[in-house]
């Protein structure tokens, strides 16, 4: 829980960087800048053909378009990330009451660590080690998950990219610790995890429901 509760705590001193802004973000807006200078010369070097190809596809992509149409009847649906939805079907901002018989494991000013009896351990097909459940003044507003081996440490850390695509990512500390920060549009989804005690925390926070919270935390 001491784990736990310190990723969340730093997570919202540190406004959901958790130690990866500084050398991920350089690697980051790096490679960002180098690939918008050649993907620049590229493109001044083939407008001209991309034009022209375009205006002989116009006709046969616009008849195309319609025949798929009337033959499938249907519009292409947008793919919505899990994670920015809720938790397992329980949205962000739920009240205390939408747990089932919680437990109170500690509290620190606004916020509140709570756990479940009984409650499902399966998460991305990965059976946690424990789920508390976080609320910013009775609001829904993150869980914090612990999990055991590798195995299940890239099991997870591949369908989180899988969902969420390539995360920031920290270098090595001292202890041989790594960390990992994916962005879900209004959530945050964060990892860690110990090669050496070969033990991961995984973390959800919500912006929106943290932002009062987030108001009065301290370094």
């Amino acid at each position: 829980m001491k784990t736990l509760t310190r990723l969340f705590g730093l997570t919202l001193a540190l406004g959901l960087c958790l130690a990866l802004s500084a050398p991920a973000a350089d690697a980051l807006a790096q490679d960002s800048t180098s690939k918008s200078q050649s993907q620049s010369q590229a493109k001044s070097k083939s407008k001209s053909k991309d034009s022209k190809d375009s205006k002989k596809s116009k006709k046969s992509g616009k008849s195309e378009g319609k025949s798929s149409k009337s033959q499938s009847g249907e519009k292409p649906s947008k793919k919505k990330a899990p994670s920015g939805e809720g938790f397992r079907g329980l949205a962000w901002g739920s009240p205390l009451s939408a747990l089932n018989e919680p437990e109170l494991r500690e509290e620190s000013g606004n916020l509140r660590y709570y756990t479940v009896p009984g409650d499902n351990m399966m998460v991305q097909g990965v059976e946690m080690r424990e789920i508390v459940y976080v609320f910013c003044k009775d609001k829904l507003a993150g869980v914090l998950t612990r999990y055991d081996g590798q195995v299940n440490h890239l099991t997870l850390l591949g369908r989180l990219t899988d969902l969420h695509g390539a995360p920031l990512e920290s270098p090595e500390n001292l202890q041989g610790d790594r960390s990992w920060r994916f962005d879900a549009g209004d959530v945050s989804v964060m990892m860690e995890y110990s090669a050496k005690g070969s033990t991961g925390a995984l973390a959800w926070f919500a912006k929106e429901p943290l932002a009062t919270c987030q108001q009065t935390a301290t370094p």
